[in-house]
């Protein structure tokens, strides 16, 4: 039997099988599913921190999922807003389901506080 995206998995197990590991990065995997027709992925986050391009790294359990829920929140919101996007629906506690495009390379980190050269710079 085939999963579709409107099928719910019972576990995390039934859909396991069907999933093909395609990218690894600090906090999450990204799987192909096997055998389907539509260019969807599953986007799995994980409980890793990490710091200092990597430097620094450590594991937060439960981080996963308040990543998924806030990440499928926005992604909920600019679909609403009709902005497009690669989400489809959260399926998981930790997991999405996206549509499967390539990755432009850019990373954001935000701050509650002023670091690193903007204190240099903003001596206030």
């Amino acid at each position: 039997m085939s999963w579709t995206p409107n099928a719910q998995p019972n576990h995390r197990e039934d859909l396991s099988e069907k999933l093909e590991e395609i990218a690894r990065w600090k906090t999450k995997i990204i799987y192909r599913i096997k055998d389907y027709h539509a260019p969807y992925v599953v986007v799995d986050n994980l409980d890793n921190l990490s710091a200092g391009n990597g430097e620094r790294k450590d594991l937060w359990r439960g981080k996963a999922k308040y990543s998924t829920t806030i990440t499928s929140n926005i992604f909920e919101y600019l679909n609403a807003c009709w902005v497009e996007t690669h989400f489809q629906r959260q399926l998981e506690p930790t997991q999405f389901l996206a549509d499967e495009c390539e990755m432009i390379p850019v990373e954001a980190v935000g701050r509650s506080i002023a670091t690193g050269s903007y204190i240099q710079r903003e001596k206030h």
